[in-house]
């Protein structure tokens, strides 16, 4: 292009030499088929500790896993990275390293499935971190340690067995003390809780990096969080969902869908499909917030609405495995609205209640807020077996069923039979509606067959419930990018079996949705504001902790800076937005602090589940100058450090010191 005259482009092409078979590869390879077919490792990421090449040659050919070979032999090392250089698969599926288990120090978690030549027993726990849980394996080739001295260690949820040359140790199932994320708000309770005891400060990077935040919804429409269970994460984009490895950022599978149906609820006209641009592209909307999710995931696979069908996809490969459609009415097709799952059941709300239908309102002419009230609550529910799909009842809402008060435990489901405050307000005035009616209603989960229901005081818009305790909550989820209807005031608690009210605190102010979390309820925090403290599930009382300078008990309290997503808990985190990435100290009520470089979504994204807190990147369409946009996930690390900033002591009167120390960096 610079020169006097067109030069003719020379193409340099890399030839690739096919990798040569022999008598010795061919025994590997029908050695490595066995052992993988009890293994059922064929992707992901595999280590292998030894220099072989006809194992290699095996699980290249066998897998699709990327390989990490390690070897203390340098001579082999250089000779296998000539070789597999040769046949174009270094880089991609096969990487050689220098070193030792001892010195390579794996990923904890990463590997699908792990070979070893030769093992020392000293060497086995390191070994062993760096497994897969739910089902990730250790292939020992020429077994030098017995079962016996296996077991003898005691490697957390290992199973030792004999195959084909050699010996096989696999994870079975999670992390001791780790837990799933399954619903919108964590389960079918409302808890806003994840049970899992793993994620705690301090926290370390695991892995950073993987898809792209173009397979995520945009921020503004407030889509639902991702889901957790069994080492893979699920999250929603435009029309598809995507699976991805907890452990180690991976893109399972993607599947595209003709039509969702989600438009105008996390999403509508106003988004723009520019993610590069520094433009604001998507206008607030409350999304699934009101709405709730669409998609459930369970150990059988995910649960996603389709229009008027459930479709069951498999969590492993994305396959559909069964239909489950919504009964039409007559002869119309009827919206599958609500979707939870609880135990053997699958609950679907029948219809939305569509509140402008039955005032002959022009919808299209409603607000961003006003319309996707209409997402909010369903006309009925339907209650199938999941397995099955057989239909095992139906109930029918006097008002409407609020989908944020639509819960389950106990063996009864719990629904919110009311309409929205905007629409009382309306139809108040023209007499077509009477608030007395409201009620909370508690069916037998199995028979449809009303246990209990209560009409006084129903003035809520969520409902959670205790398994701890046998208690049923009612309350509000007012909060920024919520629905307008949400109230902030008011709890009342019940006892879950008949309805009794156990305590009623009327003027109780809150920003919610509130957490349960075992023995208290916690309120959150809109952007730069004071939470409202806690108090006692079983009493109303409020929950204190202890300042550590004047031994005084305060109220736990904190404070977040700019955040619009809704504050989730773990059993010893909360966590949300405050400018960055932002946590409050459950375990050592230490205060507020900053996973800092990066920002959590609108939608609240940090879902301590699996034994990680996981980070995806959920800031599509997002501006704001974050030095890191990246997915990532963080487990407890407790070589490190963390800071937080504590609200104790600002809001008492002046006490005397107690007792304080500081520590100035000594060993």
């Amino acid at each position: 292009a610079f020169g006097k005259k067109a030069e003719t482009a020379f193409i340099l092409k890399e030839a690739v030499t096919a990798l040569p078979k022999t008598p010795e590869q061919l025994i590997k390879l029908m050695a490595v088929t066995e052992v993988l077919k009890e293994a059922a490792a064929y992707d992901g990421y595999g280590l292998y500790f030894g220099h072989d090449e006809s194992i290699i040659d095996a699980m290249v050919k066998l897998t699709k896993l990327r390989l990490d070979v390690v070897s203390a032999d340098k001579k082999k090392v250089d000779e296998l990275r000539l070789r597999y250089d040769r046949a174009g698969l270094y880089g991609n599926r096969i990487v050689i390293h220098h070193g030792s288990i001892a010195s390579f120090q794996a990923p904890a978690y990463m590997a699908n499935f792990t070979i070893v030549d030769k093992l020392q027993i000293k060497d086995l726990p390191q070994l062993y971190k760096s497994v897969r849980p739910y089902g990730g394996s250790i292939w020992m080739t020429s077994p030098t340690l017995r079962i016996a001295e296996i077991k003898a260690i005691k490697l957390s949820k290992a199973e030792v067995r004999v195959v084909p040359d050699g010996l096989l140790i696999t994870r079975k199932g999670a992390l001791d003390g780790a837990a799933d994320w399954t619903h919108q708000y964590g389960n079918i309770a409302n808890t806003v809780k994840s049970d899992d005891k793993l994620v705690k400060l301090p926290l370390g990077v695991l892995w950073f990096g993987g898809s792209s935040n173009l397979d995520v919804l945009p921020r503004h429409g407030h889509g639902p969080p991702e889901q957790v269970l069994g080492g893979y994460l699920v999250i929603e984009g435009h029309n598809k969902l995507s699976v991805r490895d907890v452990y180690t950022g991976r893109v399972v599978w993607m599947k595209t869908f003709k039509k969702m149906g989600m438009k105008g609820i996390f999403w509508d006209k106003t988004y723009k499909d520019t993610p590069l641009s520094p433009a604001y592209n998507q206008v607030h909307i409350p999304g699934a917030n009101v709405r709730g999710s669409n998609y459930v995931v369970t150990a059988e696979g995910i649960y996603l609405v389709l229009g008027t069908n459930c479709v069951l996809l498999d969590l492993r490969t994305g396959k559909t495995l069964k239909t489950i459609s919504m009964p039409k009415a007559g002869d119309k097709d009827v919206s599958w609205g609500y979707l939870g799952i609880y135990k053997d059941l699958l609950i679907g709300g029948y219809g939305f209640a569509d509140y402008s239908k039955s005032r002959g309102e022009d919808k299209s002419k409603f607000g961003t807020y006003r319309r996707t009230t209409e997402y909010g609550a369903s006309k009925g529910i339907v209650v199938f077996n999941r397995h099955s799909g057989k239909e095992l009842w139906r109930a029918t809402a006097k008002h409407s069923f609020i989908h944020n008060g639509l819960i389950a435990g106990n063996d009864f489901i719990y629904c919110l039979d009311k309409l929205p405050r905007s629409i009382v307000y309306i139809l108040k005035s023209k007499k077509k509606v009477d608030p007395a009616t409201f009620r909370i209603v508690a069916y037998n989960a199995k028979t449809g067959k009303v246990i209990w229901q209560e009409n006084k005081d129903v003035f809520g818009t969520w409902l959670s419930y205790s398994k701890k305790h046998g208690v049923l909550v009612q309350a509000g989820a007012s909060g920024s990018d919520r629905g307008r209807y949400e109230v902030n005031k008011g709890v009342i608690a019940y006892n879950a079996k008949d309805g009794k009210v156990l305590w009623h605190n009327p003027d109780r102010k809150y920003t919610g949705p509130l957490v349960l979390h075992n023995d208290f309820l916690l309120t959150t925090s809109n952007s730069y504001q004071i939470s409202a403290g806690a108090f006692h599930i079983l009493t109303g009382k409020p929950y204190t902790i202890t300042n550590p300078v004047t031994g005084a008990k305060e109220a736990m309290i904190f404070r977040r800076n700019h955040g619009c997503n809704t504050a989730i808990a773990s059993e010893y985190l909360l966590t949300f937005r405050s400018g960055a990435a932002g946590f409050y100290d459950l375990e050592g009520n230490s205060g507020v602090g900053n996973f800092g470089g990066f920002k959590s979504g609108c939608t609240s994204n940090l879902v301590a589940a699996n034994g990680v807190l996981n980070a995806p990147d959920y800031t599509r369409t997002c501006s704001c100058g974050y030095q890191n946009q990246t997915s990532l996930a963080l487990i407890h690390m407790p070589e490190l450090e963390d800071w937080t900033s504590s609200l104790l002591g600002k809001r008492s009167t002046v006490t005397p010191v107690n007792r304080v120390g500081i520590n100035f960096g000594p060993p």
